[in-house]
This record gives C-alpha cells, structure tokens and sequence, in this order.
C-alpha cells in the first residue's frame, strides 16, 4: 500500500466509521417518542405553498430553510414518524464526523478521535437526531463548512462551499451564528498554512446573509416578539454546563481534581509550556465560549432563550477544548491514558440512548376519537394552549395530516374540536351554545400558560365534571365536563 492511500485510509475509515456508529446509535429509537413539542409545528408548516412558508416564517422564531427542505422531502417520502424524522437522523451522524474531520486536518489526531466521542455521545445530539426540527440540519451544515474549507483544494471552490453552508446553517436557525463564529475561530487560531481564502470565505458569507440579516432585526425590533423559556437564574449558568455534559460535568470534575495525586499527571501538568501556541489558541476558543454562553445569559433576562437547545450553539467550542485538555495532559504517557479513558466512560454513562418517552399525543387523539363516538356531533372539544392542536391533527386522521397550518384549524371546527387562545375568546360560545358535554384538553402542565383559569371559566359557567382526571401523558390532562341544566 502506497503512503498516499494509507493516509486516506486513515481519514475516511474512521470518518464513515463516526458516521456509521452515529447512525446506529441515533437511529435505534429515533421512533421511539411520538411526535410532539415543537415537531408538529414544522409538520404542518411545512405543508404550506413554498411562498407561504418563507412569508409565515420570516415572522417566527426560525427561518424558513429546514421547512422548505421539509416541503419538498415530504413530498418524495410521504408522512410517516420515520420518515419524518430520517433527515434530522441522517444530519447529526455526520455532525460528530465533520468535527473529526476539521480537527484531523487542521491540528492533532487524538484531540479529533475525543471531540467524536464526546459529540458521539452528545443527549442533546441526539434529540435533535430524534426530532423533526432544525437543529441537527443547522449543525450540519456548520460542520459542512469546516470540512469543505480543510477538504476542498481549489480556493474559489473552498471559499464558494465554505460560504454558502455558513450561510445556509444561518438560514436554517438564528443562533447559527455562534456555530459560525466558532467554525471561523477555529479556522484562524489552528488553520495555519490552511486559512489561505478565509477573508474571502468571510465577505462572501456576509454577503450571503445580507437580507437575513435585515428580517433578524426587524424581527427582534418588534415589540411583541416572544420565545420560549424563562428568565435565568444564576444557578443556571452551571446547570447547563451539567446539563450539556449528559449531568456528568460533576463526576468529571471530581475525577480530574482526583487525578491530581497521580505524580506522572501532576508532572505533565509542570511540564505544560502554559505560553505556547495551543494553550493561547485553546484559551482563546474558551474565551469565545465564554463570551456566547454569558451573552445568552444577559440576553435572556429580555428575550428568555437561556435554555438547552439554544445553548448548545455555543458548546461546540467547549467540547472542542474539553476533548483538548483530555488528551494533551492524560495522552502523554501511557500510563496516565486510564484518566483519559475513565473521563470519555463518565461522559458515555449519561447518555439516555431513547431520550424518554413522556408524551403520548396518540393516546390523547384516541381519547378525542372516543368522546366524539359517545357523545356525538353535539358534543364539544375544547384545546389549550392553542397550538396543541397541531400535534393533535397528526394523531387524529391520515386525513388531517395532509393540511397544512392554514387549513388545519377549518377541519377541526368542522368536527367539533376548538383549539382556544384564552378563556375570554370563548366565553360567549359556551354560553351561546351550552353544549351538553365537553372535553377539555389541557395542555400546559409543563407551560405556565394560566391552563386553570380555562378550568376555571367551564367551573363558573355551569358545568360539571362527569369523570374523573386523566392523564395519558405529562403534558396533558383531560376533563369531560357536562351541563347539568336541561
């Protein structure tokens, strides 16, 4: 075997290696859960005319991409829960994969191996491999960019590649931008005689995403914007750093101070030249962590977003120094790689191969399907929060699977089903029509949404529970209530 195909046998064996093990990984219960939280949104979003996508979205929390792709693969492969979620699964394989990639061919060989692992290992990776969301397609596309600028030989053809998945990876979702600053950071600092077209790689990229750029501000410059989550607390700036590390951030911590007696880890520790060119370039990718993950914190007290998801944006850098400071003061010597080995165990344990299983909006669908038959078209069936009738119409029918977030809500109200917005709105129905019997589908156990107040107003206009609570997952409870007047 030649040196030339030795080397590329050392590259894309444990590439396509990563990619397989994160397909079998991931893609084991990508079914698992149903489909829920935030998917049903991009579900029926994505039934929409391409023109109608871009024009609701451009309004939302998300741009359009990852919908438009949806729009088109839906198409192709039909609805089903695996097909559906396929595309997320297939993303993030390639995530842990493009990161050893860009770190093999830039810097050192064992920081990359770590880095997969850690990636590898990743819960929140893998939710975003099990959800039909955006993430994992964000994520993607910014590891993309690193591959292509380190990969491609041709500098129009690196810089154009490069580019256009940075700016693709923004137009998929906002907070790719501290992907993108990090991809660029990490071309910078560990580049080296490889950054040749990074500046042009830049101007183009920021060219690409000019006109998102005006919708972003327009977009937070409007009064009534709203995200999920709530407003930090201190505790919170640790938690998630827990919270990201699979709740194993602790233990690694206690192992890394434990490691400490050993002499030969604490005379690599001396031997460390604390002013060379990696610690400095290492300690400025923590820094840029440090600004991203503190700039959410401060933002979150106006826009509250200081939650998982979101802050996994940012700890790409710090996965990528972790998996430094594993294997430059544990990898020296061979006797101290038991460290190294007992920190990527820790880390393996916290990961929850099926994510749960807490909700289960099909039992809720046919708990609708049996009130209906029992208590007929008269009957009435009441949703809040409003949006939880997007999950409820893919659960419902094959028929109301194939609208789309215009003509869902129509469909509903033709069968009875009113997904309400407030108490308030609906007051003057329930006393107008006094329908003899409702279900009252909660849905905001796990939101603080003022759900009882919607109990409260059935309570005060007459009505009366026929049965008692059920709970067919965390997040919902179901009422039937009935009129006792004649």
């Amino acid at each position: 075997m030649n040196p030339t195909t030795e080397n590329k046998l050392h590259f894309w064996l444990p590439f396509w290696g990563i990619v397989c093990i994160n397909l079998l990984l991931k893609g084991i219960f990508v079914t698992y859960n149903e489909l829920s939280y935030d998917e049903p949104f991009s579900f029926f979003h994505a039934g929409l005319a391409p023109a109608d996508i871009v024009k609701e979205l451009i309004k939302g929390n998300n741009p359009p991409l990852y919908e438009l792709f949806m729009h088109y693969w839906m198409q192709l492969f039909g609805s089903s829960l695996f097909s559906l979620r396929f595309p997320s699964l297939l993303f993030a394989a390639f995530v842990p994969a493009f990161w050893f990639a860009g770190v093999y061919m830039a810097w050192r060989k064992p920081v990359a191996y770590t880095l997969a692992i850690l990636l590898t290992f990743n819960n929140q990776q893998l939710m975003f491999a099990h959800e039909m969301r955006g993430y994992a397609l964000a994520f993607f596309l910014a590891g993309a960019a690193l591959f292509c600028f380190f990969r491609i030989r041709n500098l129009y053809a690196k810089v154009l590649f490069t580019a256009a998945c940075l700016a693709l990876s923004l137009y998929t979702h906002y907070l790719s931008a501290f992907l993108a600053g990090t991809v660029w950071l990490f071309i910078l600092l560990f580049g080296g005689d490889k950054r040749r077209g990074l500046w042009q790689t830049t101007l183009l990229t920021l060219l690409f995403v000019l006109p998102l750029a005006w919708v972003f501000y327009a977009r937070v410059s409007d009064p009534g914007n709203t995200l999920w989550g709530d407003a930090p607390k201190i505790s919170h700036l640790w938690g998630n750093i827990n919270i990201a590390f699979n709740y194993r951030f602790w233990p690694l911590l206690g192992v890394f101070l434990l490691s400490m007696a050993d002499p030969k880890v604490r005379g690599r520790w001396k031997q460390v030249p604390y002013h060379s060119a990696d610690i400095r370039q290492v300690g400025m990718l923590l820094a840029w962590f440090g600004f991203c993950y503190l700039l959410l914190f401060g933002l979150s007290f106006k826009w509250p977003m200081f939650m998982g998801r979101y802050l996994s944006f940012t700890f790409i850098g710090f996965f990528f120094c972790s998996a430094f400071i594993f294997t430059y003061f544990y990898d020296a010597y061979t006797k101290t790689r038991g460290w190294l080995i007992l920190m990527v165990l820790i880390v393996i344990s916290g990961f929850n191969w099926r994510q749960g299983n807490d909700y289960h909006p099909s039992q809720t669908a046919e708990q609708l399907r049996h009130f209906k038959q029992q208590y007929g078209e008269t009957a009435l069936v009441l949703v809040y929060p409003e949006w939880y009738h997007l999950t409820l119409g893919y659960y419902i029918s094959d028929e109301l699977r194939k609208s789309n977030v215009y003509t869902l809500r129509p469909q509903l109200l033709e069968r009875g089903i009113l997904p309400a917005q407030s108490p308030e709105e609906i007051e003057p129905k329930i006393a107008a029509e006094r329908p003899p019997h409702i279900l009252y589908i909660d849905a905001g156990e796990e939101f603080v949404f003022g759900n009882h107040a919607m109990y409260d107003m059935l309570k005060r206009a007459g009505y009366r529970e026929s049965a008692a609570p059920m709970h067919p997952d965390r997040q919902v409870t179901l009422y039937i209530f009935r009129n006792p007047l004649p």
